[in-house]
Order: structure tokens, then sequence, then C-alpha cells
């Protein structure tokens, strides 16, 4: 089992600017600290205007 990290990422407003998702594959046995150490480190907490949104899903591989 694997859990996908989604670190939803924007900037600007709704008729200027940009988005986009930054994901990273965690192992199930990785500490839930660590993936919100990832993120922390992926945001830029430099620019105010920056807004972030970490979604977190289970990959089951193998499934019969």
């Amino acid at each position: 089992m694997k859990i996908v990290a989604m670190l939803h990422q924007s900037v600007g407003n709704e008729s200027v600017g940009s988005e986009w998702i930054e994901t990273k594959i965690f192992d199930a046995n990785d500490r839930i600290g660590e993936i919100i150490q990832w993120a922390y480190h992926r945001t830029n907490i430099t620019s105010g205007a920056i807004r972030d949104t970490l979604s977190l899903q289970i990959a089951q591989e193998g499934i019969k």
C-alpha cells in the first residue's frame, strides 16, 4: 500500500494567476509527520499570496 500526497498550490486570484499540483508517493510505513514536512518544504512560505491544500489518498496495488 502506498500513500499519495498531493499539494495543490495557487498564486494570484480568480482572473489572473496560476495553479499547480505537486505529488509524491510515500510508503505505508512512513509517518504522517514526514508527509507534512514534505508539504511544508514544498510551500513557498515567503509569499502571502500562495494558497495550499494537502490531499492524501491511499493507493492499493494488486487488489484482485
